[in-house]
């Protein structure tokens, strides 16, 4: 399968959308195009890369397989950015708010280091998916206890057990990597519960000496 299908259909949806007249779609692109007199397929392609945190549709289409992946299943949640769950933002045009959120967006895949990580937020979501998986039994309800954003705190005490420099791990991250991991969100607001046993938790608790 080509790896830019979803993303060549949303830019073409976005065009047909802009052609229709939707305004939606004429404030995401404004964001990014300001002389829409030619708007096209390349440039609605340029929105749609640029809504995925890439800087150019050749950014994107240059990205691995692999990264790629993350950025798909990431976008079956639209408002997850790096610190959780946002909503729009009226205080603010649509534009002031849409560059922030996007901004904030992109920091979920990026594959720089981040808040002086010694890892990128990417190989953070990766690692935590990993420990994830390999930690934490799924179960059928939500854990009422802990929100991500206590999760997200867990994680950082486990990786100051495991890497040499501490890691900081947004509420985001920690969202992505437990999504990616195959539980389930519930989201409250910013933050959201999970479908992750507490037992499971308090085993990682004291073999990782996670105190």
């Amino acid at each position: 399968m080509n790896k830019l299908n979803i993303f060549q259909s949303q830019a073409k949806q976005l065009l047909k959308d802009f052609n229709a007249g939707k305004p939606f779609a004429l404030d995401r692109i404004a964001v990014y195009i300001h002389d829409t007199s030619k708007f096209s397929l390349m440039k609605a392609q340029h929105v749609i890369a640029k809504e995925q945190g890439f800087n150019s549709w050749d950014e994107l289409a240059k990205d691995t397989p692999e990264h790629l992946a993350v950025v798909k299943q990431m976008m079956k949640y639209p408002t997850l950015t790096s610190s959780g769950f946002l909503q729009r933002n009226l205080k603010k045009t649509y534009p002031e708010w849409k560059k922030e959120f996007d901004e904030d967006r992109a920091e979920l895949f990026s594959t720089g280091t981040i808040c002086g990580n010694i890892m990128s937020n990417y190989d953070i979501v990766l690692k935590i998916a990993d420990w994830l998986r390999k930690n934490i039994e799924p179960i059928k309800t939500q854990n009422l206890r802990h929100t991500s954003y206590s999760h997200k705190h867990r994680m950082e005490r486990m990786f100051d057990k495991t890497e040499p420099h501490h890691v900081y791990v947004s509420n985001g991250v920690f969202i992505a990597a437990a999504i990616l991991a195959g539980f389930t969100p519930k989201p409250n607001g910013i933050n959201c519960t999970f479908n992750m046993s507490e037992r499971s938790w308090q085993t990682a608790y004291k073999k990782f000496k996670m105190y």
